[in-house]
Order: structure tokens, then sequence, then C-alpha cells
């Protein structure tokens, strides 16, 4: 099951050292990590949260880290130089005692989706940049300039088109088909 699990697996001792991975998290990452290396201090270092959150796993929590942002390059010099985001859930293997004992980190790379996320807000932040000067151009001219919804009702309307019409701002034809 490890082995062909399409998610990557990794599995840590107390300290967040590496026991093992699956080819799934050898491929995501290129590379298991050097002993000396503990993820559970990196994701400490990186910030106050993610540190709170791998103390919650230690108690015996499972734990949905927030999307990361990871190269394994940055951590261990070996490693390819892939930037990556990351989701993961850790979860303890626990003794016979009920006490963790280890540590399992599945990992998805979301790094598509989060790039298209960033694209999309960037076309956004076009579109809102674009719709800003459009109405900016349309307030100096001295023609009627409207603007609708695809059932046909008005969404802008210049100074100019109040002015020709007799209706004042105040009477908001905003709404009228």
């Amino acid at each position: 099951m490890l082995e062909n699990n399409p998610l990557s697996i990794q599995i840590v001792d107390k300290e967040g050292h590496t026991i093992g991975g699956n080819p799934a998290f050898i491929n995501l990452f290129g590379t298991i990590p050097p002993p000396e290396f503990s993820i559970f201090d990196d994701l400490k270092n990186k910030s106050t949260e993610l540190g709170n959150l791998v103390s919650l796993v230690k108690k015996g929590e499972i734990v949905h880290l927030p999307d990361i942002y990871f190269n394994a390059h940055d951590t261990v010099a070996e490693a390819p130089d892939i930037p990556l985001w990351i989701r993961a859930l850790i979860f303890p293997l626990n003794d016979s005692r009920g006490k963790p004992e280890r540590f399992v980190f599945m990992h998805e790379n979301i790094t598509d989706s989060k790039i298209a996320e960033q694209e999309l807000i960037k076309a956004k932040e076009h579109a809102e940049e674009s719709e800003k000067k459009f109405k900016e151009m349309a307030e100096l001219l001295p023609q009627i300039v409207f603007e609708t919804d695809t059932e046909g009702k008005l969404t802008y309307v210049n100074k100019y088109a109040y002015k020709m019409t007799g209706y004042s701002e105040q009477d908001s034809i905003i709404g009228i088909s």
C-alpha cells in the first residue's frame, strides 16, 4: 500500500528525522533528506503557526498544514532545485501505550493550482484596473456611455447620460432595464 500510493508519504521519528519515504515522496522532493535534517525543526523555523501545529501533532493530534511553498534544494543542497506548493497532513503512529512514536506526512503537490490561483488574482486585479480606467475615460466624454449586464439592466452610466436624460445621480437609474 505504501509503495504504490500516489500520494507522497514520509515517515519520521519523534524528532522529525526521516525514517523512510515511498517512491511518490522521492519523486516529489527528488531525494530523501539527510539523517540530520528534521522536518519538525524546519517547520518550526518557518513560522510560529507551523511550530504550534508541530506541537499539536506531537501530542497525538492529526494536523492539516496550511499550504506551504517549499523547495527541497533550500534545505538540502543535493536536492533538485524545484519550487513546489505542498498541502500536507500529519498524523501520529502510536506505540502500544497509545503514545506517538513516529509520524506520517502525506504530501500533495498543489503547485499547478496555486499558479492558477495566482494568475486568477492577477487577472482580477487587471480587470479591476481596466474597469477603473474605462469609467475615468467615460466620465470625460461628451456622449452617453452606459454598460449593461447580460439581462440588459444598466450597471453603469456616465455623468453625461444623467445630464442628457434629465435624471440626477441621486435618481439612480442603475438596475433599470
